[in-house]
């Protein structure tokens, strides 16, 4: 995974998946394969999905979360760790300061 860079003019942050320029942070980011990504990471950030190829009885894709860089390669959805409901941000101030 490359280091995100600003993206020129948009003020955005991207990343490359594959070589793929990915709008970290966006939740409509138009570079995911599927239109049910970007999806939440347990990290708060999103995790973005790149088509890589086509298997025997499957789309292959490489997903990968924008803030923490965890790699969930071909993984079924059911399989990505969700964050906690209700669960404060990372950045989130801490409460009663």
């Amino acid at each position: 995974m490359s280091e995100p860079k600003a993206a020129a003019n948009l003020g955005r942050t991207t990343f490359s998946i594959d070589d793929v320029e990915h709008a970290a942070g966006d939740p409509d980011c138009s570079a995911c394969y599927s239109d049910e990504y970007p999806q939440p990471c347990k990290c708060g950030g999103l995790i973005h999905d790149q088509f890589v190829g086509e298997g025997e009885f499957t789309i292959l894709t490489d997903k990968r979360c924008d803030r923490c860089g965890e790699a969930y390669g071909n993984v079924d959805d059911a399989d990505i760790p969700q964050p906690a409901p209700n669960a404060d941000p990372p950045d989130a101030p801490l409460a009663g300061l």
